[in-house]
């Protein structure tokens, strides 16, 4: 059974059969969902990005946490959740700055 989402969603999917059949798309927007189609031979060139994100982000966030760490800072349990949300959101914003997106296709 399909349910709404409280919040806004965006789906996206590349444009195989099976991901942009009519059951399909209708069960998005019954559940409030939008969607959006990559065009065929689009997905290779978007992929590099999809990849070379991640391991910035996987570098920039260990960075980080090993400043925090040999920095002696104690996190009590109450803002440890914050703690760690800033560090992800750090990491993140970093992790943006350097990506270099032509490079990525070069790679």
């Amino acid at each position: 059974q399909l349910q709404k989402l409280a919040g806004e969603a965006l789906v996206v999917l590349d444009s195989a059969s099976a991901h942009i059949s009519p059951a399909v798309l209708n069960a998005f927007r019954r559940a409030g969902l939008r969607y959006a189609i990559i065009p065929g031979g689009l997905t290779m060139y978007i992929q590099a990005i999809d990849v070379a994100l991640p391991a910035l982000y996987r570098e920039e966030h260990h960075a980080l946490y090993m400043q925090m760490v040999e920095g002696g800072r104690k996190v009590n349990a109450p803002a440890c959740r914050n703690a760690y949300i800033d560090l992800s959101y750090r990491g993140y914003m970093a992790a943006l700055k350097r990506l270099n997106v032509p490079q990525t296709f070069q790679d």
